[in-house]
């Protein structure tokens, strides 16, 4: 049995760079492009029922989110003693978060997903158990990082701009369009590197665990570091967004 609610947040932003830093624990955390000058929260509050019995509607408020404005940076986060007074039961918030596409955004999660769709100004994301996919992206200054679960890129590479991707545990997807001009620098300890519609990048056949490559005209980067998993580089085509 669990139980759940929506509570809805609008902050005005007048900056043509605003800022967003979000802090969540477990559930979701799912930015759209949206409409210029404000950035919406949609927070779904959800609580499941554990050994310690079963959720009451008073569990919800004891889920508490702050979310804080100073000029054109707005901080979202989940008040961290929210889960110590649910007494053990299982609690997780998804924030659905529309904001201009421009925003620079720094995302951190503890348990769960982060999914960003349409943006096109920095990201900072850093996951401990869960995944990251960009969708619908150009990457202007990207970085990632993963404990365990998985990345995903679909989109153009900005001319110059640098997608950084670190992956303890899992793999290392990307999905770009097949003309792609790029400084690639991938590397996996306990895996390996497949090239799909990239294969001028593979400096040979057989099993890869590194693959570097300099474009004489590209200025964007690309850097990959995994672990243990497989990083895949495919063309765009290959896959419907």
């Amino acid at each position: 049995m669990s139980i759940q609610e929506t509570e809805t947040f609008a902050q005005r932003v007048t900056s043509e760079t605003p800022r967003l830093r979000v802090r969540n624990n477990t559930g979701a955390i799912l930015v759209r492009s949206g409409i210029e000058g404000q950035i919406t929260v949609q927070a779904l509050k959800k609580v499941a029922d554990s050994i310690f019995g079963a959720p009451r509607e008073e569990d919800l408020a004891k889920i508490e989110l702050l979310i804080t404005q100073e000029g054109d940076a707005v901080n979202i986060a989940v008040k961290l003693d929210a889960a110590e007074a649910l007494y053990g039961k299982s609690a997780a918030i998804d924030l659905l978060i529309s904001a201009p596409p421009q925003t620079s955004c720094d995302l951190r999660l503890n348990a769960g997903m982060i999914e960003i769709s349409g943006m096109t100004g920095r990201v900072a994301g850093r996951v401990n158990a869960g995944n990251i996919a960009l969708k619908h992206a150009m990457a202007r200054d990207v970085a990632a990082e993963i404990n365990a679960g998985n990345f995903q890129y679909h989109g153009p590479l900005a001319p110059d701009g640098t997608l950084d991707v670190e992956v303890n545990i899992g793999n290392a997807q990307f999905y770009l369009p097949a003309d792609t001009a790029m400084n690639l620098d991938a590397q996996t300890v306990a895996g390996q590197i497949n090239f799909f519609g990239f294969s001028h990048l593979a400096p040979r056949p057989g099993k890869l665990q590194e693959a570097h490559f300099t474009h004489p005209d590209a200025k964007g980067r690309l850097l990959v570091r995994v672990n243990t998993g497989n990083i895949d580089l495919n063309s765009h085509d290959i896959e419907d967004d």
